[in-house]
């Protein structure tokens, strides 16, 4: 994660925010990520290394392996048993529950060979190159890395597979452990990179241009308008969003200021009309007016 944001995403001038945010920021913003990311990975690891070691010690699976280290004494072991029928007796084979290992085995491998499903490598692999393969999606978004992007999720997504299939082929565990484990691993990393870790999201990457780059820094009196992004007094840039809605707070108020100078133009044309003075054809006749005259 540290080389992704200290190597990737800032020599390619990805870490500038749409609000203009200094370089001090922009450096403070690295360094919450990087921990927050690095939390987030350690988490999904303990929930993922809780969940496979509780299957392992409570279902367990004997691995290919298990009848070399165990070494039983086989003339001791009686793979078959006789069941008489109307026929006769006959040989039928039967599963051997209880057997003696070789007393040369130690505890420890005896007890490792019986822990086959799920498998641990392919959960631990499959959740780290996934939660690695959202990161990337996340954070490596500038169009001049695009080309970076799909070839390292193709690399994680190929060492994954590649150590899965390494289980298969060392004879450590058998084809529907690897599946299992890989099944645990990839529900774990997505939940923790989309649901939980939408921090990731959270500081958006902006890809800034050489052009605003090199203008950053320019003297001020130096900087040239770039088409698409002002200068704002303080020196940072603006870009047209924020023009936009500049705009539209300018054009709320002139509308504002607009009725408020009709409302008081239309008082000062309403005058009282005198009593002496009879309206015209046209004019408003009050009530009073109306009253006045008739006892006139």
């Amino acid at each position: 994660f540290c080389c992704v944001e200290l190597w990737v995403v800032r020599p390619f001038h990805c870490g500038r925010g749409r609000g203009g945010h200094s370089l001090k920021q922009r450096q403070i913003d690295y360094v919450k990520l990087i921990f927050h990311t690095v939390f987030l990975f350690i988490l999904g690891i303990a929930v993922c290394f809780l969940i496979t070691e509780v299957g392992k010690r409570t279902i367990g699976r004997l691995r290919p392996y298990y009848l070399t280290v165990c070494n039983p004494i086989w003339t001791n072991l009686n793979c078959t048993k006789t069941v008489q029928t109307a026929s006769g007796s006959i040989s039928i084979p039967q599963y051997i529950m209880d057997h003696y290992c070789n007393s040369s085995v130690s505890d420890k491998d005896l007890q490792e060979a019986k822990l086959s499903f799920p498998s641990g490598h392919s959960s631990y692999s499959t959740y780290a190159f996934i939660f690695l393969f959202v990161y990337f999606e996340a954070r490596l978004v500038c169009p001049s890395i695009q080309f970076l992007k799909p070839f390292l999720q193709c690399l994680c997504v190929a060492v994954a597979f590649f150590t899965c299939l390494s289980r298969v082929t060392d004879y450590k565990h058998h084809a529907t452990d690897v599946i299992g484990g890989s099944l645990i691993g990839f529900c774990i990393a997505v939940f923790t990179a989309v649901r939980v870790g939408t921090y990731l999201w959270t500081f958006s990457v902006y890809c800034e241009t050489d052009e605003e780059t090199e203008k950053d820094r320019l003297p001020k009196d130096e900087r040239i308008t770039i088409p698409g992004v002002e200068t704002k007094p303080s020196g940072g840039l603006r870009s047209n969003e924020q023009d936009q809605t500049i705009t539209e707070r300018e054009r709320h108020s002139n509308r504002s200021n607009y009725d408020n100078v009709i409302s008081m133009h239309t008082q000062q044309q309403q005058r009282p009309i005198s009593n002496n003075v009879k309206p015209t054809v046209g004019q408003r006749m009050t009530p009073r007016q109306g009253y006045d005259e008739a006892n006139v």
